[in-house]
C-alpha cells in the first residue's frame, strides 16, 4: 500500500513537472475578451519611410490572433549567427490605450521571437502563424514610425507617396486597395495617377 502510495507520488510531481514546463515554455497566455486592439507593426528599414502596420479591432480576427498566440511554444535559444539583421517586428495587444501585451519577432518572422536580448524558436498549434494572419487581414495597411504613430505616407505597390499631397478620393482608394489581399489586388487593372513617389532628401 506504501509503496503504491510512493509511485502515486511520484507520477504526480512528474506530471506536475511537466505541465509547469508546459506552461513555462508557452508564449502567451492572453485573453481575447480584454483585448479590444491589436496593432502590427511589420520590420522597418528605411526609417524616413516607415513600417508598413496595420491595427486590427474586429473581435473575430482578435480572437484568432490571441488563439494563434496563446498556441505558440517557445524552443530553443537561436545562435546570434542565424539571427536576421534588421528592426524586429512588433505585435501589441491593447485594450483602449493601455497594452496588456507586447512581442517581438525577428524581422517579419514570428516563428522567432525575441526575450531579452536572446531570441528562440516558437512553433504554432495551428496552421497559420501570427505573420499570415497579418498578412491576410482586411485591415488597410497605414505607414508608422518607430512609435507606431501614423505618418503622412501611404503605399502603392512597391512606392511610397506622401498622402497630404493626393486628392482625398485618391488616399481613400489606396486605403481601400491596401486592405486587399494579394490576389485581389491582381484582379484589379484600374491604376491611379499618383506622380512622383516619396523622396526622403527633400
Amino acid at each position: 500500500m506504501k509503496r503504491a502510495f510512493s509511485l502515486f507520488l511520484v507520477f504526480a510531481c512528474i506530471a506536475t513537472l511537466v505541465a509547469c514546463t508546459k506552461k513555462t515554455n508557452r508564449l502567451a497566455d492572453l485573453d481575447y475578451d480584454s483585448i479590444n486592439k491589436i496593432q502590427i507593426i511589420s520590420s522597418m528599414g528605411n526609417p524616413a519611410f516607415g513600417a508598413d502596420s496595420k491595427i486590427i479591432t474586429d473581435e473575430e480576427e482578435i480572437k484568432q490572433f490571441v488563439t494563434s498566440f496563446n498556441s505558440g511554444i517557445i524552443g530553443k535559444k537561436i545562435s546570434s549567427d542565424d539571427i536576421a539583421i534588421g528592426f524586429s517586428s512588433r505585435y501589441i495587444f491593447s485594450n483602449n490605450d493601455k497594452i496588456i501585451a507586447e512581442y517581438c519577432f525577428n524581422v517579419n518572422n514570428t516563428k522567432i521571437v525575441e526575450i531579452g536580448n536572446d531570441y528562440y524558436f516558437v512553433e504554432y498549434g495551428d496552421e497559420d502563424s501570427p505573420y499570415k494572419l497579418y498578412v491576410n487581414s482586411p485591415s488597410s495597411e497605414i505607414v508608422v514610425d518607430i512609435d507606431g504613430k501614423e505618418m503622412d505616407l501611404i503605399r502603392y505597390n512597391e512606392n511610397t507617396y506622401v498622402k497630404s499631397e493626393l486628392p482625398k478620393e485618391t488616399v481613400e482608394w489606396l486605403q481601400y486597395y491596401n486592405s486587399l489581399t494579394e490576389d485581389e489586388k491582381m484582379a484589379i487593372s484600374f491604376s491611379p495617377d499618383l506622380g512622383e513617389p516619396f523622396d526622403s532628401n527633400k
